[in-house]
């Protein structure tokens, strides 16, 4: 690849967050860690002892690479988060959650504050979810499901919540692929037809296909997980992800209950792994994108070539959150992003009678047949009026038929549509019991069970 300066990633600085470390003022120090306190804040952010400070600052220049050298970069980060760490910590002892008793669904996962280096750490995207936004889309995931049991909402109870940052992978991905493909052609075909005294001439439209070819070409970023568990996770949520979200690492916020996850799969096998297929996936789409309102068949993809920026390629922590809730004696979990604005699962509590009767419904109406083609029936009453002037019996016996094949199959196709509504509207009064067992539990603003049930009391936006 070429080193190119166009190639280079560039991060905007996320608004109302201060960049210039040596501008901070850092007139005290912490009694217990000598960590500098920065600002008016009244306790360390690195051990969190509470410090009496003064009201008079000298701005002292802050050597970026000494600072370094005493703190780590998560601590680091933390000093300039004292605020949001604070409301952490307040979060935390509604929760339970803290370092001595924190409960991982992650192998290999650590505290934050036992983190080794970070050196090849370049940016992440930062925890920023409340409880309520968990507690709402947590809400419509189970709405989406028509087999969940109805009376989950009131069952449910949810226990925890886990906090991750994920060692991952952003790639700058140039890909271009060709493809082979059949595109319909039109043409009339005419046939003369001897009526003795003349000569009718018939048009018939027959559709032909041509062989062609073409090109796709995407060019993306591409988040990939360097935890071995956790790349469907990233996968899902990370999905054509901003990449305008990263900000630089020193200014994520670490909470203290924050688990970080081992950095245990490699670049190159997590590229052929994850990144590969997907932006092959990618290129059958722009290809199937180029193609849309035309007639066409058998779309065939040929090798790809793709290339990465290794100068874009960077290192990047991705914050999870994994909120496990328990409903009759069972634990689920559901992941969400940073933000939480996307969740994914891998299960849901599951009714197993009304899963089974949304999958009879489906069936009866899967077995409806088709509409019966009125192509043949059209035909032999053609055939039978082209007889009648030169053989008359047959030619009107030929007529009778087809119209008789054509009233019954009219008949038939009627009955079907019948039946495919009926069908239909069973279906759709079946998914309305989970909607309107939903709407329901809404209106009462009334949170689920669980660690959340104090802190989103009275916050409507939890709904």
């Amino acid at each position: 690849m070429s080193n190119n300066s166009d190639n280079f990633l560039v991060f905007p600085v996320r608004k109302g967050v201060k960049k210039d470390v040596t501008s901070n003022h850092a007139g005290n120090v912490c009694p217990n860690c000598k960590t500098p306190i920065l600002g008016q804040q009244g306790f360390c952010g690195q051990c969190g002892t509470k410090v009496q400070v003064g009201t008079q600052f000298v701005q002292q220049p802050i050597n970026e690479q000494t600072q370094y050298n005493q703190q780590s970069p998560i601590r680091q980060a933390q000093s300039t988060q004292h605020h949001t760490n604070a409301q952490s910590q307040s979060y935390q002892s509604l929760t339970g959650n803290n370092n001595a008793t924190k409960t991982s669904s992650i192998s290999g996962a650590y505290p934050s504050s036992n983190a080794g280096s970070l050196d090849n750490i370049k940016s992440g995207i930062a925890l920023t979810a409340n409880p309520a936004i968990l507690h709402r889309q947590l809400i419509n995931k189970l709405c989406a499901s028509a087999i969940v049991p109805l009376d989950v909402f009131e069952e449910l109870e949810i226990i925890r919540e886990e906090k991750y940052y994920v060692p991952s992978y952003c790639f700058y991905c140039s890909a271009t692929a060709s493809f082979t493909y059949e595109i319909a052609q039109w043409r009339t075909h005419k046939t003369a037809i001897d009526l003795g005294d003349r000569t009718r001439v018939e048009k018939e439209k027959i559709k032909d296909y041509k062989p062609m070819s073409g090109n796709a070409a995407v060019s993306e970023m591409q988040f990939a997980s360097g935890n071995r568990e956790l790349v469907k996770h990233i996968e899902r949520l990370y999905i054509a992800d901003d990449y305008n979200k990263l900000e630089d690492y020193r200014y994520l916020n670490f909470p203290n209950d924050v688990m970080e996850c081992e950095n245990n799969l490699p670049q190159t096998r997590i590229f052929i792994e994850s990144v590969k297929p997907r932006v092959e996936e990618m290129l059958r789409g722009d290809a199937c994108n180029g193609l849309s309102g035309k007639d066409y068949r058998d779309l065939a993809m040929g090798g790809s070539k793709i290339d990465i920026d290794r100068e874009a390629t960077i290192h990047v922590l991705l914050g999870i959150y994994n909120v496990v809730y328990k409903y009759n004696n069972q634990e689920y979990s559901i992941w969400f992003a940073s933000d939480g604005e996307k969740a994914w699962c891998e299960q849901l509590p599951v009714d197993q009678q009304r899963q089974r009767t949304i999958s009879e419904q489906q069936q009866k109406l899967n077995s409806i047949p088709e509409n019966k083609s009125k192509t043949l029936p059209s035909v032999i009453i053609i055939a039978g009026l082209i007889l009648t002037p030169l053989i008359p019996a047959i030619g009107l016996v030929l007529a009778a038929i087809g119209i008789a094949f054509l009233v019954m199959n009219l008949k038939q196709n009627m009955d079907n549509k019948e039946q495919h509504a009926n069908a239909q509207r069973e279906i759709d009064a079946f998914y309305a019991q989970s909607t309107h067992a939903a709407e329901q539990f809404k209106a009462r603003k009334q949170p689920l069970r669980g660690i959340y049930a104090t802190m989103i009391a009275g916050d409507e936006s939890a709904f």
